[in-house]
């Protein structure tokens, strides 16, 4: 792609292959690539493809400060599309990539970040997702990173809230058919072997008398059982995953529409927007843009484009960017590691959605 830059969010389906031009000898280019599904029926993308746009933007402009004597310039490619189409666009980026001078960043979905890291599986290029929380990075391409912390932060922060709660019955719900979900599932039987697990798939015809859940289905296919439940006529605590979070204004929006104190609904987020004098400054100019508090991928985006300019800037692998290099950046959030699964680990919050706490 060189220098040319592709600001414009693109809502359209990803040609079937895409033409990456020969990159300055002196130019640093930085790859932001998403991918959203097509199906958009169930739900809003189009927000969280701007959030992504901003907060790259505003963190472009801190690592021009930075690093004043180095040329960094960010190909933007924000579209619907497939994980075929994806595979296909990130197999011919990252045979043409110069790996000393190119980086991928994006791929927010954790399916869609494992379908990208296959198919750059004997190349150099090197990725760092701004969401996904599965723990299988490394395993598929040790050259794929992720700025959030893995899946078993979630459960670890969600299992807190639940004992905080003192909740009489938990049951928990899982989407069968979902890779994530299923580790859910696999870590909910361990911890909680007497509770009752169900499918998503036959949840919505099943009487609930449980005063907990556990809701691990993302949000895309879960907002219609919230709704629901919302409107349930009894207490009810509901705990979901940071799936919801990454959608957080319609999660806050479809529970602040229904205005039902008896139902608490907390789901666990990597960043939040008072987390430090610096996240409350990027939340103030994020809210100008937006008209909405950000959500945590605006968060993952920003340090991801200052965490990648630091790499190609020094000249050095993601693999050494060690956390002690990161307190020369103007971070969102503090990382206490990179786990072996190419996970940077952070602190996980609980996030109350409807701001009432029983």
């Amino acid at each position: 792609m060189g220098n040319l830059k592709r600001s414009t969010i693109l809502l359209a389906p990803l040609f079937a292959a895409a033409l990456f031009l020969p990159v300055p000898a002196s130019t640093n280019i930085i790859h932001l690539i998403d991918v959203v599904p097509l199906d958009q029926t169930d739900y809003s993308v189009s927000n969280e493809l701007v959030q992504i746009r901003i907060a790259t933007t505003i963190a472009l402009k801190k690592a021009r400060v930075l690093f004043p004597g180095c040329s960094i310039e960010v190909s933007k490619t924000l579209k619907t599309g497939t994980e075929s189409e994806l595979a296909e666009l990130i197999s011919e980026l990252s045979k043409q990539a110069d790996p000393q001078r190119e980086v991928l960043v994006g791929i927010s979905r954790s399916n869609f970040a494992r379908v990208a890291a296959k198919a750059s599986v004997g190349t150099k290029l090197e990725a760092l997702s701004v969401g996904s929380a599965t723990d299988q990075l490394a395993s598929i391409n040790d050259n794929f990173f992720s700025i959030a912390s893995p899946w078993i932060s979630q459960w670890r922060a969600v299992k807190l809230a639940i004992k905080k709660a003192q909740c009489r019955e938990v049951t928990g719900v899982f989407d069968f058919t979902d890779h994530l979900s299923s580790k859910f599932k696999e870590a909910f039987k361990q911890d909680y072997p007497l509770s009752r697990v169900i499918s998503f798939a036959e949840y919505q015809d099943l009487p609930l008398s449980s005063d907990c859940l556990f809701m691990a289905v993302n949000f895309q296919k879960s907002q219609g059982s919230l709704s629901r439940l919302l409107k349930s006529d009894r207490r009810i605590s509901i705990f979901g995953i940071g799936d919801w979070n990454y959608y957080g204004s319609e999660v806050r929006n479809l529970v602040h529409e229904t205005r039902n104190k008896k139902v608490v609904v907390q789901a666990p987020a990597g960043w939040k927007t008072n987390a430090n004098s610096r996240s409350l400054q990027f939340s103030k100019v994020m809210k100008i843009k937006l008209g909405e508090d950000p959500s945590p991928v605006a968060a993952y985006a920003h340090d991801a484009i200052l965490i990648v300019a630091q790499k190609l800037c020094e000249m050095k692998p993601l693999k050494a960017a060690s956390i002690t290099r990161f307190s020369k950046l103007p971070l969102l959030r503090k990382y206490n590691e990179l786990a072996s699964s190419n996970n940077f680990v952070s602190h996980m919050h609980m996030i109350d959605l409807n701001g009432v706490i029983q």
